[in-house]
């Protein structure tokens, strides 16, 4: 949604105007002002897409304010309003690319024009980033990983228009940005940072759904550091506000030159946003406020895997939880850890939880819950949310192991297996039958082998197949009835099943049997 900011020092021409606009152009935004000083502060703290300013005005008049806005952000459309044909400005006008120059009073037929003509330079300058930025997001991620070399460094050199002072910025979201187009978000964000920025540069990383940016602040910003983190963060907060996203980021230190220093600040700003794992409450970090983690192999880890299997043996659900609690806030505590190192870890000393419980779990089921231990711990975004994921995997596999305990006749399995043989002919699953007793349907399985040496799929298949057998012998019912009537679905299914149990098919089964 475009941003207009009227500047005019006559209210009434400024109402005329904006009502014009609103009503050829609802979706615009409309900023007024009635001064050029309130206009110039307007357009440093928020952005802007075009300006149409009347040249007399007290404090500050048209002529220097489009003139301080032309250096501040050159992509700002600028469109000159005048009672007289003052065609001494001209020149200013052309210098600093005055985009139209209105003789008051003005025209629908004038607004429209040039409206139209705004818009139609706004969908160029976009056509224009959107080519670039596919160009130069290939070289940017190329230079931050050091396969950058001499000929594409000078042509990326070539798209900075000046190097300085300037910081990178990370900014990463938990999924797709929906309220924009692929190839848009990066056009946005430059658009919102140019606020603070002579030039922003934004591209996708080769990281998952992670935003870089570059930017080299204005003079104003470029000396004002703590200023600058300030305007930063509350464009991120608009930015999460207005798409409702919730990502985190990361920024560097100011450098002095930053092209120069590119990769180095890349790295701080990558370093700072993966902090964001243990500080939730910070959707922007900066660098000089975070220290370097220790190396995984040098650090000492508090963490008792035989304490905990021992719990879970002995159904003490609450001395493995305050164990699982004390060691993830020893973790937070001194934050050593990369959080990447951190998950790696945590999945780590899940699994020696299972090895400490191997006579108890077959190695199939083994293997599954050491695949869910890496994956879960993996995927957590934040540090609650891999306490609350370890906790979840902790509490499966005592619920587990404690059903197993306590079935020492195996009487479960045998209530299991009466079910069966009453619920047969049903859509009888081993999620259903599971579910059913209160078991884990992974457990379940394992544990119906153990106690009756067989799968549960072959049991339900051996009791289907020998109730078809008695109605094949004692009836006339059709083979397809009767696949339906033993829980098949699928009648050529149920022959092929028949077959394989018996070596004959049904209806050879029947003639051989001599039955009707």
């Amino acid at each position: 949604m475009p941003t207009l900011l009227i500047v005019d020092d006559e209210m009434p021409q400024v109402r005329a105007l904006s009502a014009i606009i609103s009503k050829m152009r609802p979706k615009y935004e409309i900023v007024a002002r009635t001064d050029g000083e309130s206009a110039w502060q307007a357009i440093r703290q928020r952005p802007v897409d075009a300006l149409i300013t009347d040249i007399r005005m007290p404090n500050m008049d048209g002529m220097e304010l489009i003139d301080r806005v032309h250096r501040y952000n050159p992509q700002l459309k600028l469109i000159l309003l005048s009672g007289y044909g003052q065609f001494e400005y001209a020149q200013e006008a052309i210098r600093c690319n005055v985009l139209e120059y209105l003789i008051k009073p003005i025209g629908q037929e004038a607004i429209h024009r040039v409206i139209e003509k705004l818009e139609a330079k706004w969908e160029e300058d976009k056509q224009r980033r959107l080519t670039e930025s596919l160009f130069r997001g290939t070289l940017w991620r190329k230079l931050f990983e050091g396969k950058m070399n001499p000929e594409e460094y000078a042509e990326l050199k070539k798209t900075v228009v000046k190097d300085g002072p300037g910081l990178a910025l990370t900014l990463d979201f938990p999924e797709a940005a929906a309220p924009f187009a692929k190839g848009e978000l990066e056009n946005e964000l430059e658009r919102r940072f140019s606020v603070l920025a002579s030039q922003a540069v934004f591209h996708s990383s080769s990281i998952s759904r992670r935003f870089v940016g570059m930017l080299w602040l204005s003079p104003y910003y470029s000396v004002r550091a703590s200023e600058s983190y300030g305007k930063i963060r509350a464009i991120v907060d608009d930015v999460v506000n207005s798409a409702e996203l919730a990502l985190s980021s990361g920024v560097s230190d100011v450098h002095p030159n930053l092209f120069e220093n590119a990769e180095k600040a890349y790295q701080e700003a990558q370093l700072a946003a993966s902090l964001a794992f243990y500080e939730t409450n910070q959707p922007l970090i900066r660098y000089s406020a975070i220290h370097e983690f220790v190396d995984p192999n040098s650090h000492n880890v508090s963490f008792s895997a035989a304490r905990i299997a021992e719990g879970i043996r002995s159904g003490n659900r609450q001395l493995v939880s305050e164990d699982i609690h004390h060691w993830i806030t020893d973790e937070l505590k001194r934050r050593r850890l990369s959080p990447e190192h951190f998950k790696t870890e945590c999945a780590n000393n899940l699994i020696q939880v299972l090895n400490k419980l191997d006579s108890l779990i077959q190695e199939s089921e083994k293997h599954r819950l050491s695949e869910k231990a890496r994956q879960s711990m993996a995927s957590a975004k934040d540090w609650m949310e891999l306490r609350s994921r370890t906790m979840d995997w902790i509490n499966e596999v005592a619920d587990g192991v404690q059903q197993l305990l306590g079935d020492t006749h195996g009487t479960i399995i045998k209530r299991c297996q009466e079910y069966m043989r009453m619920h047969f002919n049903e859509d009888l699953s081993l999620e259903r039958v599971s579910a059913k007793f209160s078991f884990n349907a992974s457990y379940f399985s394992n544990y119906f082998k153990m106690k009756t040496g067989t799968r549960f799929s072959d049991y339900l298949l051996g009791i289907r197949v020998g109730k078809a057998k008695e109605m094949l012998l004692n009836s006339s019912e059709l083979i397809e009835d009767i696949a339906h009537e033993v829980g098949f679905s699928n009648s050529a299914y149920f022959i092929r099943m028949f077959k394989r149990e018996t070596g004959v098919s049904p209806a050879a089964f029947r003639r051989l049997s001599g039955s009707r």
